[in-house]
């Protein structure tokens, strides 16, 4: 019979201990992150824009 292994491996997460509430709950700004997501589409859009009008002038 083999005896119960007490470290885990690397390659298994380590289980939560059980009935511990995780109270601290990461919190986010939604409005922070829409105005993040809409600067990089701007960015994106007008590189692709600029790529396009560069390619399609010369």
């Amino acid at each position: 019979m083999a005896e119960p292994n007490p470290t885990p491996t690397p390659n298994e997460p380590t289980p939560a201990p059980q009935g511990t509430p995780q109270g601290n709950a990461p919190v986010f700004d939604y409005d922070k992150l829409a105005s993040l997501i809409t600067g990089k589409q701007s960015v994106t859009e007008d590189t692709v824009l600029k790529s396009y009008f560069n390619a399609h002038v010369r």
